[in-house]
């Protein structure tokens, strides 16, 4: 078996345990204080609004973005660029405004993103739109089949309405698969099922407008409270699952108890990095608090279980000489176990663009601290347990 440390001695557990508890401390204070004052940057499935997804033929400005949609009165709005560079996808969220929510919050969603659209249509295209002229690239197949059928000849050679759901699915084919736009009139002529009739038709009287659609999420204000408040049912029913579970296996509540305060540790530091970063609050996130308990734990029954072992087989040894033998021999494990996992969330992190960023950075802190913890919070609080309550605490 591979071993980081062979006949590892460290003498975690001495006086050296202090400086572990006094920077768990301290990093506790540090996570707590961030979240009081700056508050988490909640993603629309909490704090309830409109995110409006767009692609850009060219490379967006932001700048300008934002200057016209404060020009349309929209309120909080917030822009993040999605993806690559070369991807030109922006993220346009609006939150809720005071007062909004009840049954006609229902509907805010797509009023919402139609504003958003005409305040970033530019003159030219809102010259030709009054011009009865179509976006191909905002249109969608069900409208295009119907635009198509009303203006293609009913009757005679060549092109027909009857033609019109396979022209319009084409179209819409190979947009898709051509990043979601057209580039230029020109394509039409080449796309495969557009007859030259068609795509003569569709030159004259169609535009392409600078960006698509990609997507418009809405959540309401009742949603979101009630994700938030099952959130907080799901982050504390799990810690309490996990204390029953460790005291029933230990024997001990004090050993449950230890193991939920390096939890706890693990989840608000992670929680403070996220908050100290503004990094987006949304359902992945939680996700990955919700990993970050089951990880730490897994590691953590992983020290008990040979501290356990330990007391069952040198039952006259002093409990800190124990406690330290135990966190060396089971140090090459935890060390290897976590840096694996590190290295998959690293890529993650990397190579998953920012959709997924906040959810791997999470995720990272959350595995560096829930190894530490393990071994500096949940194991020292067992001995200074035992050194200032007395044995009956903790030995089984």
């Amino acid at each position: 078996m591979l071993q980081v440390f062979t006949h590892a001695n460290f003498p975690l557990m001495g006086r050296v345990k202090w400086f572990f508890i006094a920077f768990s401390t301290f990093a506790l204070v540090i996570s707590v204080g961030t979240i009081l004052t700056h508050g988490f940057n909640y993603g629309i499935d909490f704090a309830g609004g409109t995110a409006v997804r767009l692609k850009f033929r060219e490379q967006p400005h932001i700048e300008q973005i934002r200057a016209a949609l404060e020009g349309a009165g929209l309120g909080d709005v917030s822009l993040q660029s999605i993806g690559g560079a070369a991807d030109n996808e922006v993220l346009v969220r609006v939150e809720l405004g005071q007062g909004q929510g009840g049954p006609a919050a229902v509907s805010e969603g797509g009023e919402i993103s139609r504003r958003v659209l005409e305040a970033l249509q530019s003159p030219e295209d809102f010259k030709e739109k009054q011009a009865g002229k179509i976006d191909l690239n905002m249109i969608t197949e069900a409208d295009l089949r119907e635009w198509l059928g009303a203006h293609l000849p009913s009757g005679g050679g060549g092109v027909t309405t009857q033609d019109a759901p396979a022209i319009a699915a084409a179209l819409v084919k190979y947009r898709t698969d051509h990043a979601g736009l057209f580039a230029s009139p020109s394509e039409l002529a080449s796309i495969p099922g557009v007859t030259p009739e068609a795509a003569r038709l569709l030159q004259q009287q169609t535009f392409l407008g600078p960006f698509t659609l990609r997507s418009v999420d809405f959540i309401g204000p009742t949603a979101g409270k009630e994700l938030l408040r099952n959130t907080l049912y799901a982050v504390f029913g799990s810690a309490a699952g996990i204390l029953i579970y460790v005291w029933f296996r230990f024997k001990r509540w004090m050993w449950g108890l230890t193991s939920i305060i390096a939890l706890v540790h693990d989840v608000v530091i992670a929680a403070g990095a996220v908050s100290l970063t503004h990094k987006e609050f949304s359902v992945d996130i939680v996700a990955a608090l919700l990993t970050i308990l089951g990880y730490s734990i897994n590691d953590t029954i992983v020290v008990f279980d040979r501290i356990r072992e330990n007391l069952r087989l040198y039952r006259e040894v002093d409990f800190e000489t124990l406690v330290n033998a135990s966190i060396n021999q089971t140090l090459s494990r935890t060390i290897l176990t976590s840096f694996t996992v590190f290295i998959a969330i690293t890529a993650l992190f990397i190579y998953g663009g920012d959709k997924l960023n906040p959810l791997s950075f999470c995720l990272m802190v959350g595995v560096v601290f829930g190894t530490y913890s393990s071994v500096f919070v949940a194991a020292a609080l067992l001995v200074i347990v035992y050194r200032y309550l007395g044995a009956r605490y903790v030995k089984v």
